[in-house]
């Protein structure tokens, strides 16, 4: 089984960039989550209600409007995409 996470944990041991991973129990009012996070990439690292999202999926549906999706990185099952992409954001 490879996940989104797998993307990034395999370009860190390829030496093609630097990342961070946290563990959270739980984010503000989502109790449960109990799951890994890239927290920081080369020299970009998450504060406050900024951070690394990511998307992955068929080209046609890039985006928020098809393959941008609310799941945690290290659950979300890659079968085949055509592209995987992390980005940072402010909510």
């Amino acid at each position: 089984m490879i996940t989104a996470i797998d993307v990034i944990l395999s370009l860190g041991d390829e030496g093609k960039l630097s990342y961070g991973l946290k563990w959270y129990d739980s984010i503000g009012t989502a109790r449960i989550v109990k799951n890994y996070w890239v927290e920081s990439i080369d020299e970009d690292e998450a504060h406050g209600r900024c951070g690394f999202v990511y998307e992955s999926g068929n080209l046609d549906l890039k985006g928020f409007a098809g393959n941008h999706i609310h799941l945690p990185s290290d659950s979300r099952v890659l079968n085949s995409p055509e592209y995987v992409m992390y980005f940072w954001i402010c909510i």
